[in-house]
């Protein structure tokens, strides 16, 4: 903070220092950043999660800038070039420029490079959210009859030019009922009050005092646990550039085609927005099974009921910077110790009910170093590709699968699961260091874990 002034607001290289908090208190105000998931309460009413249910929001801010007036301007330019040159007429060619522009301003906006365009989440009280979306559907279906009610009434009396004073009512009729809707619309949109902070940076004005008080109260117990050293004060992070990986490795199980079609420019344009913050590997913290998914939790004691002598090697949660990402991960362990799968879950808040489990099943090859594995998603073959394989098998015939692919090597038997618990870090450290050097990720870099 600003020693001489303790009031006045951060700088920005002291934002960026806090990187591992997505948002910070400022008086009665809130600066959030850039792609952060905010942390669950209404900001608007204070309602937590510990009052009821919750819905996810995305809201975005344009901030005005000099290319949004030169894009006008090159459109009117464009125009009577085009004028001068052929024979255009306005009907004829302001769609066409429309089209182009708005292509041109979906790229632009795609790459992320040079647009003003900030987005955050929020959460809100479902049943508000609920009630706001009811309301959206009203205002859509008057306007949807008025337009199939005024207009073939319109084309009717215009050819007509006795009916002109019809014609006038009803052009002011639909002109009046597209005002009220929006003036609805207005009204109805959330009350939060954006504002450009920085680059990365957004601030929410005046959010209310109990949604004011909920992030004092998670401030107050980070503070302890930085006291207590129940949390570290400092964490490794790395930024992920996703738009080097493989394209099936972005797509997953996306089906949209129109959202398929976005990530697909967004890697060929190398977006900005595929640049991701993650908290190293290092990072995680160990936990108990209970404290996983259910999901995870079903699928780690499905396998041990398969697989009886089989036991549970450990289980790990990771979060992420911006809130927005949050790994689970379940280890399990061979009778010989050969032999490990690992399920993990990742979960978005913006899409909580997208739930798919990815398996890893390694089994130690050699002197240890190496190791075969099977994955049930696409991979990245870093080295040696020949060791890793897909299957499309559920988990127990996936097993069977990874039988197949290590017939022919010679297994590796660590003496205990400290060995094995090494042997996982070492190649995670291998892997750190081979995704540096495809500069698909940054070195980690140390950041405060506090205000």
């Amino acid at each position: 903070m600003n020693e001489s002034n303790p009031y006045a607001p951060p700088q920005v290289a002291e934002l960026e220092a806090q990187v591992s908090r997505c948002w910070l208190l400022q008086g009665d105000s809130l600066l959030v950043k850039n792609g952060a998931v905010l942390p669950r309460v209404d900001l608007e009413t204070g309602f937590s999660e510990h009052d009821g249910e919750l819905h996810i929001h995305k809201v975005t801010h344009q901030r005005f800038s000099l290319s949004s007036l030169f894009t006008m301007l090159l459109a009117f330019a464009s125009y009577w070039a085009t004028k001068s040159l052929f024979d255009f007429g306005v009907f004829q060619f302001f769609p066409l420029i429309w089209i182009f522009f708005f292509v041109f301003s979906r790229f632009t906006s795609l790459s992320g490079k040079g647009s003003k365009l900030s987005t955050i989440w929020f959460f809100v009280d479902a049943q508000r959210y609920k009630r706001k979306k009811r309301r959206r559907h009203i205002r859509l279906a008057v306007m949807a009859i008025s337009m199939l009610v005024l207009i073939p009434l319109f084309v009717h009396y215009s050819s007509d030019f006795d009916d002109f004073d019809t014609q006038i009512t009803l052009l002011f009729l639909g002109i009046g009922i597209f005002f009220a809707i929006g003036i609805w619309h207005a009204l109805d949109r959330f009350k939060l009050t954006l504002k450009y902070h920085s680059d990365d940076w957004l601030k929410i004005a005046s959010i209310h005092p109990k949604a004011r008080a909920f992030f004092e109260d998670l401030e107050m117990t980070e503070r302890t646990m930085l006291a207590e050293e129940v949390i570290p004060k400092t964490r490794l992070v790395r930024t992920m550039y996703l738009y080097r990986l493989p394209i099936n490795m972005l797509l997953q199980t996306m089906r949209n085609p129109l959202t398929m079609l976005s990530i697909v420019i967004m890697k060929f344009l190398r977006s900005k927005y595929l640049e991701q913050l993650f908290y190293d590997s290092s990072e995680a913290s160990t936990c108990s099974v209970d404290a996983l998914s259910t999901a995870l939790r079903d699928a780690s004691a499905q396998w041990l009921a398969q697989h009886p002598s089989w036991t549970l090697l450990g289980a790990g949660i990771l979060d992420s910077p911006m809130g927005n990402l949050l790994t689970e991960t379940i280890s399990l362990i061979s009778a010989d110790r050969a032999t490990v799968v690992q399920i993990s879950q990742f979960t978005m808040p913006q899409t909580p009910n997208k739930i798919r489990l990815q398996y890893a099943i390694s089994t130690w090859i050699g002197d240890g170093q190496n190791s075969v594995v099977t994955y049930n998603c696409p991979y990245l073959a870093l080295e040696n590709p020949q060791l890793l394989h897909r299957s499309h098998s559920q988990p127990n015939g996936m097993f069977e699968d990874h039988i197949k692919h290590r017939m022919g090597h010679v297994i590796y038997f660590p003496r205990d699961v400290d060995e094995v618990r090494e042997l996982l870090k070492n190649r995670q450290e291998k892997t750190n260091i081979l995704l540096e050097a495809k500069k698909i990720h940054s070195p980690a870099k140390e950041y405060v874990n506090a205000v």
